[in-house]
């Protein structure tokens, strides 16, 4: 289906099976980049061209239209508007290279102008599927994270022992590595003030839930657990800031994504100091990220 799933030529479901199925699939999420690298080369190529080059003015105009759409306003802007980059970069190369064949044929024709808007409802009509891709993957990667949390840390249920997070460093990623040190240290900024209600450290491991792997910080604060568990993920990049959750029971969760790695905050704290952690939890993260060159 890779190539359906590239071309978004996929249903909403079989779009939700794919995803589903690249978060727990490495093999296919590196056949999935090589696809998307061959086809980024061979539109290079197309796009070098003699008889493809498009006049600037339509370019121009065409970018600004396709602008103007894909920055258009909605109430989930900022959950949805840095995830469609890529597939609006990709859509808008290929309108430009069928664009300038038609505009080159035929500049004056309306046929241009009714491929244009076709071609805008097209937009459209991707976009909005694979926003509802996105938030139902999202949603169902932050219930493994509250399940792990309530098998792992609060009960052991797991069908798999955990493992030290310096050996799925070697096998996992080297974003393990030391993991546990950035999170704690973030915590204790944020908390230790208040002499009351310090953060304490009670373990970190490695471990499976639901075909899912985490890292799993276990925290303690005024005697609730509190579980920062850390996965891989293919999903797009969402929005800047914690996305905030709550789950049955008082189960809170509060998650971002850095790169290709979901952080995930859970615990029974109110949502202002769950959302607080998670806050003060990203930019360490985003420094271990990045000096882990994960």
């Amino acid at each position: 289906m890779i190539d359906s799933y590239l071309s978004d030529e996929l249903l909403v479901e079989t779009n939700h099976d794919v995803l589903r199925h690249l978060e727990n699939c490495r093999d296919c999420r590196v056949f999935l980049a090589d696809c998307r690298e061959l086809r980024n080369r061979v539109r290079d190529v197309v796009m070098e061209m003699p008889e493809m080059k498009a006049e600037p003015a339509f370019v121009s105009r065409l970018t600004a239209d396709l602008r103007q759409t894909a920055l258009r306003p909605s109430g989930w802007q900022r959950f949805t508007s840095r995830p469609f980059i890529p597939a609006i970069g990709f859509a808008c190369t290929i309108l430009i290279v069928i664009g300038a064949f038609l505009f080159l044929r035929s500049p004056r024709s309306p046929v241009t102008v009714n491929a244009n808007n076709q071609n805008d409802t097209i937009i459209e009509a991707n976009k909005a599927r694979l926003v509802e891709a996105v938030k139902v993957a999202w949603k169902e990667l932050a219930e493994h994270a509250v399940g792990d949390h309530k098998n792992c840390a609060v009960k052991f249920n797991l069908a798999e022992n955990p493992v030290s997070l310096a050996e799925a460093a070697k096998k996992y990623g080297a974003a393990n590595k030391d993991i546990d040190k950035t999170i704690f240290a973030a915590a204790k900024d944020i908390f230790d003030d208040q002499a009351q209600s310090r953060i304490k450290f009670l373990e970190a491991h490695s471990c499976i839930y639901n075909g899912r792997r985490f890292a799993h910080i276990v925290l303690q604060r005024q005697g609730k657990l509190i579980s920062v568990l850390v996965a891989d993920t293919d999903l797009p990049t969402a929005a800047d800031g914690p996305v905030n959750l709550r789950f049955e029971g008082s189960l809170n969760a509060s998650g971002f994504q850095l790169d290709h790695h979901a952080v995930f905050v859970v615990s029974e704290m109110d949502a202002a100091d769950n959302t607080l952690l998670a806050q003060a939890i990203l930019p360490a993260m985003r420094r271990h990220i990045a000096a882990a060159g994960a």
